[in-house]
Order: C-alpha cells, then sequence, then structure tokens
C-alpha cells in the first residue's frame, strides 16, 4: 500500500529515501516526503526503521540529527512525523530532540 505514494519509485517527485549505514552495512532506512508551499518548505517522515539490533545505540538520533542538516540545508522549517503511542522508546526520542505533540488520534475498542 505505503509504496503507491512512490509511482516512480526511487525518482519519486519530492520524496526522498535513504539508507542507514553503520560502515558499509545497511542496517535501516529513512523516507522523507518535503512539501513546498508559497511561504516555506516543510518535510515529514513517512517511515524511519532500524534493525532490531541495531535500536538503543544512537543510530535513531545520529539519522535525526542527520535529515535535519540536511532538510534545513534545502529550506525546510518544520519536520513532521507520526508516532505510534505504544511505540515508547521512539516517542521519547522524538520528545528528547524538540518534536512536540501537534495534534492526538485517539481510539475506544467496543
Amino acid at each position: 500500500m505505503r509504496w503507491k505514494m512512490l509511482p516512480n519509485g526511487l525518482k519519486t517527485k519530492d520524496h526522498k529515501l535513504w539508507s542507514i549505514m553503520d560502515d558499509h552495512e545497511v542496517i535501516g532506512m529513512l523516507w522523507v516526503y518535503i512539501k513546498s508551499n508559497n511561504r516555506d518548505k516543510q518535510a515529514f517522515i513517512y517511515d524511519i526503521e532500524l534493525d532490531d539490533n541495531q535500536q538503543g545505540k544512537g543510530y535513531g538520533k545520529a539519522t535525526m540529527t542527520r535529515l535535519e542538516e540536511s532538510v534545513r540545508a534545502e529550506g525546510v522549517s518544520q519536520i513532521g512525523l507520526h508516532v505510534f503511542a505504544h511505540n515508547k522508546r521512539a516517542l521519547a526520542l522524538y520528545q528528547k530532540m524538540g518534536y512536540e505533540a501537534a495534534s492526538y488520534n485517539m481510539v475506544k475498542r467496543i
């Protein structure tokens, strides 16, 4: 389903996909969409994944820091993302890096 958003694969306009590397080994991936309007550019992280055995080693923070540097150089003024409430590790990382909740999705099981 999500790959329908990339009709031209890696060459889909306004989408950037990076491999997260440790030396010469791929340990994860990052997928970002950059949207421009008349006033500014905004980025949205569609997906960030690290191999399970690489989590908790600082790669997430390093990836997010590198992303900020990269998109800032392109004139991006804001980065957005979605994190599931049950993903405590990711939520803690994003909060530590200065991300703030902009809205809440709520559910009620019946």
